[in-house]
């Protein structure tokens, strides 16, 4: 009985889940609706990508304009660049932690620029991350909706939050979700990494609530989740399935 209630317990605070959900209809009403056949998440396949992964400077402007195109962003107006991060270490020996900056920190995974002089909107990523796709293709994804949200005049003071959340609706959420929140465990060091501005629970109830708007249950794309992202989608989708005409009614969806 009580491992039922668990589960059936909202996952995230009525705050959040409000933002999210609010946020993600917003989202669905803001942009074109894609036809029904183009609704989807890109996964790590190789089959969703056009191009082989290198780990270099060219495949991430290859990525860049990949993932500008999925946005229906012009890929010519936008002009990516690299700098590189110091890593951030705490401890010695077996104690040592590498810890990615947060988002006050200047040590970002990528930075928007808005345009420059020639018109091009700028954005940057880290170059030490080139041998992580998930990581890129998130930090792109990121960088690139500033330009939707705030490039294309859609909100006037920026949220990062609501940064991730457009991402997500443009497919880019698997990527977001996995690099929230990870651990890691070398010859050197162990410790973890953060990435994004939503926590991997909010992730979780984004994708879930995203799946729900687009009548997707038990999506096949969430075994591409991480085991604890794909534990945290379940609780989630189970709390919207439970949730499901009151969620309905408050939103006037028919």
């Amino acid at each position: 009985m009580f491992d039922l209630f668990k589960r059936n317990k909202v996952p995230i605070s009525e705050e959040l889940r409000n933002y999210i959900e609010g946020n993600l209809l917003w989202l669905f009403q803001e942009f074109e609706s894609p036809q029904e056949n183009q609704i989807r998440i890109i996964t790590p396949r190789k089959s969703d990508f056009p191009f082989e992964w290198e780990n270099d400077e060219k495949t991430a402007q290859n990525a860049c304009g990949f993932v500008s195109d999925i946005m229906q962003i012009d890929t010519s107006s936008v002009q990516l660049e690299f700098y590189k991060n110091p890593v951030n270490r705490v401890g010695q020996g077996d104690q040592t932690i590498f810890l990615e900056s947060d988002e006050s920190d200047p040590q970002a995974s990528g930075l928007y620029f808005g345009k420059n002089e020639a018109g091009k909107f700028v954005i940057a990523i880290d170059k030490s991350n080139l041998n992580n796709p998930e990581l890129i293709l998130s930090t792109l994804s990121h960088e690139l909706a500033h330009i939707k949200l705030l490039g294309e005049n859609r909100i006037e003071e920026n949220d990062e939050m609501l940064t991730d959340l457009t991402s997500l609706y443009f497919g880019f959420g698997i990527f977001g979700a996995n690099t929230s929140f990870s651990f890691y465990n070398t010859n050197e060091s162990w410790g973890y990494r953060k990435n994004g501005y939503l926590t991997d629970i909010e992730w979780a109830y984004a994708l879930a609530f995203y799946g729900f708007l687009v009548y997707e249950t038990n999506p096949a794309w969430t075994k591409f989740l991480s085991p604890s992202m794909q534990k945290n989608f379940v609780r989630c989708e189970r709390y919207i399935a439970k949730n499901k005409e009151h969620i309905m009614n408050r939103y006037n969806m028919s």
